[in-house]
């Protein structure tokens, strides 16, 4: 295959996977504009002591932090019960989050729960890390939350960085007690999924009048009322809701995604980058310059655009090992909100 005709098919590719992303798409809140306007889906979110800051590219103003001493949250209404609740429902929810290494034991990120301190019984699912430090999910068979199911992922979250969490719901399934509805992906990676926690048996989610919140556990009316569930501490950003089950491909196509200020070519005059040595057999190495640099997130895919290696890195230099990949030829992707999103073809020597 000619070198030139490398690039226009890996960009053929992406743009028919992101293409794939909008159907079933109910929801989405990028927050790059500075609120919680939705981007589609036309409910828009109601910010309650929530701040603005910046999102896993560096970009300002793109992503909301929560912190749980003014009991901050975002409320998105009563919503979403049409494809989430009922029989057979089918539904997967798609966000980023930084705990900024705080412990959240229980506390909620995206949650449609009235109890108790709410003075009602509205319980239908919630989306937490949990007290060991893995993520889980509850959902609920009544709204008085007598019939209950808690999952957990595999994977220990104590860290400082941006983290892509994908739960995927199937309603059709009953086996396990309803343990095998529920798919999680941190990172791209599948998780391994135990129950947590349950009570009586499982059925379907019922059509309860909570709102739905980002950060807090809220009430009919929208009041908050978390009680003795501690409030979410870090940052929220890029949610997505769909009413249909995603693909792997499609849990890779949003875990990659690149979004707001790093889609901008700003270039300074005085930036460059280098990426070398290329041909190279075991290390990849890149050094920016003329930059004021926050974070660079690279990819690298194949020439047939399947992604083989990704990850985030900060400063203006790094290493990457590539002396597991075959020989040939692979597209690198660089993305920051200093310059933007830059390929480069990448030689692959024995």
């Amino acid at each position: 295959m000619s070198p030139k005709l490398i690039l226009p098919i890996f960009l053929l590719f992406s743009s028919q996977i992101y293409s794939q992303l909008n159907v079933g798409l109910e929801a989405q809140f990028y927050f790059n504009n500075g609120n919680a306007v939705a981007d589609v889906g036309g409910i828009n979110g109601v910010v309650n002591s929530a701040n603005l800051t910046s999102d896993r590219f560096g970009c300002e103003n793109s992503a909301y932090n929560f912190d749980p001493n003014s009991s901050s949250n975002i409320s998105l209404g009563d919503s979403f019960d049409s494809f989430i609740t009922g029989p057979d429902a089918q539904f997967s929810i798609s966000f980023w989050f930084n705990t900024r290494g705080i412990a959240n034991g229980s506390a909620p990120m995206f949650v449609k729960y009235a109890h108790a301190p709410c003075s009602e019984s509205q319980r239908e699912f919630g989306a937490e890390i949990n007290q060991s430090g893995f993520y889980s999910f509850y959902f609920a068979s009544d709204l008085q939350g007598s019939n209950y199911m808690v999952v957990q992922g595999s994977t220990i979250i104590a860290d400082s960085n941006w983290h892509h969490i994908v739960i995927i719901y199937d309603g059709t399934i009953d086996s396990n007690n309803g343990i095998d509805r529920v798919q999680m992906f941190l990172d791209n990676q599948p998780q391994i999924i135990t129950e947590e926690a349950s009570n009586g048996t499982t059925s379907e989610i019922q059509d309860g009048t909570a709102h739905t919140g980002i950060g807090g556990i809220l009430s009919s009316t929208g009041a908050n009322c978390n009680g003795g569930i501690p409030h979410y501490s870090g940052d929220l950003d890029d949610y997505r809701l769909y009413s249909k089950l995603l693909s792997v491909q499609e849990v890779d196509s949003l875990f990659n995604e690149i979004t707001g200020c790093a889609l901008n070519f700003n270039n300074p005059t005085d930036f460059e980058v280098n990426i070398f040595p290329n041909p190279t057999t075991n290390v990849l190495n890149i050094q920016f310059s003329g930059i004021t640099h926050y974070s660079t997130v690279y990819h690298i895919y194949d020439i047939s655009g399947k992604l083989i290696d990704s990850d985030q890195f900060m400063g203006t230099s790094t290493s990457i090992g590539i002396e597991n990949l075959s020989k040939g030829t692979y597209i690198l992707e660089l993305c920051s909100s200093q310059f933007g999103l830059m390929e480069r073809r990448l030689f692959k020597k024995n």
